[in-house]
């Protein structure tokens, strides 16, 4: 599972990546810790079922819809959310394929769960969750 610390981490080296690339337009690198430390707890929430890939695609898409709306962090919250959930499914055997084609779907989507700052809403969540499942292949080395 990705953990806290993979989050920060993640998030430090897509933004120093950023900042390389783009010196006229730094982004502030920082955490907000209470919030990071509440992400996985409120990952692991989810309603669970008994099947595996189900689960798995749960697990990841809540992934990046909560890192996106909870902003732990003060600038790519959506970029770490989920280069977080294509790992998590590459850790459990499976690719997740966003296209550049298919990005941006899913970018808007996250953009609406952060503009909903009182609550999680689950019917933007379920529409990550269906982006997810139709872009996600068993691995190669699992067939």
């Amino acid at each position: 599972m990705v953990d806290t610390q993979y989050l920060i981490d993640t998030n430090k080296l897509l933004l120093d990546e950023w900042n390389i690339a783009h010196p006229e337009d730094l982004q502030p690198i920082g955490v907000r810790r209470p919030e990071v430390d509440n992400i996985i707890p409120m990952v692991e929430k989810y309603d669970k079922n008994q099947n595996e890939f189900e689960d798995l695609i749960k697990k990841a898409s809540y992934l990046m819809a909560i890192v996106s709306w909870i902003q732990a962090f003060l600038d790519g919250n959506k970029r770490t959310g989920i280069v977080s959930a294509v790992k998590f499914l590459y850790d459990n055997g499976y690719d997740l394929d966003i296209s550049k084609k298919d990005e941006k779907e899913i970018r808007s989507l996250l953009y609406d769960i952060q503009d909903q700052r009182v609550s999680l809403n689950y019917s933007i969540v379920d529409k990550i969750i269906i982006y997810t499942t139709k872009r996600t292949k068993i691995h190669e080395s699992r067939r």
